[in-house]
């Protein structure tokens, strides 16, 4: 008798949880042609502005990334 009471309040529960959920409003992958999807990009000619100081920047420029190694493969 214990094991399906415990059932049933796990089921109603969940069922109540479900529903007090909140809604999402805008989904993430649905984004309106209007917005710009601002990441960091590397283009040639575009120029690279001087940032002095802590300031938020808007479009970052990627013009280099760390020191890459390469090695020889050898078989």
């Amino acid at each position: 008798m214990g094991f399906w009471f415990a059932v049933i309040v796990i089921v109603a529960l969940t069922a109540l949880s479900y529903a007090l959920a909140p809604k999402m409003k805008n989904p993430s992958g649905s984004m309106s042609p209007d917005e710009k999807l601002r990441v960091p990009t590397c283009e040639e000619g575009r120029s690279v502005g001087v940032v002095f100081g802590t300031v938020w920047v808007e479009d970052p420029v990627v013009a280099w990334h760390g020191d890459l190694l390469t090695t020889a493969i050898r078989k």
